[in-house]
């Protein structure tokens, strides 16, 4: 099975693949940090931060990737180049070789930010409707308010 790497290569003019530069990419706390500041009032930033962190993602196993290569290539040439000792006839121990790592799961901008702002709610008003209420009332906003705020974060 062929691994699809052309995200992070492009073709020459003289049709060689050349290896891009990792582009700036932000970490998760980046993306929470963001989420936090703009409160669901700037989501094209947001958005623009959680591009980066998936992008991130997808570089950070390339790198882990490229390691592995270098690595099971090494080793697959040594024991392909061990020859059988010549009183006993058995060939020296070999290497065993590496496990590739597994490529994340591309996750989409949208599941990122459902994901968060449910993690967020919870964590502000609990997991039950019942708890929302409780919490939400013990800080006095107001039952106007706690409407708007429950319509503002998907469950």
């Amino acid at each position: 099975m062929a691994i699809d790497l052309t995200q992070f290569f492009i073709t020459d003019e003289d049709g060689n693949q050349v290896e891009l530069t990792r582009p700036e990419t932000k970490s998760w706390s980046d993306v929470v940090q963001c989420i936090n500041h703009h409160k669901g009032q700037n989501d094209k930033v947001v958005r623009r931060f959680i591009e980066l962190y998936l992008l991130g993602i997808q570089w950070d196993w390339f790198e882990s990737y490229k390691d592995w290569l270098s690595t099971f290539t090494r080793m697959k040439e040594y024991n392909d180049a061990l020859v059988p000792d010549t009183e006993t006839g058995e060939l020296p121990p070999s290497y065993p070789l590496p496990d590739m790592p597994e490529r994340p799961l591309s996750d989409t901008v949208d599941a990122v930010m459902r994901l968060q702002y449910q993690v967020l709610r919870k964590a502000a008003y609990g997991d039950t409707s019942s708890q929302f209420d409780e919490v939400f009332d013990t800080e006095d906003h107001g039952v106007n308010n706690r409407a708007k705020v429950k319509g503002q974060y998907p469950k």
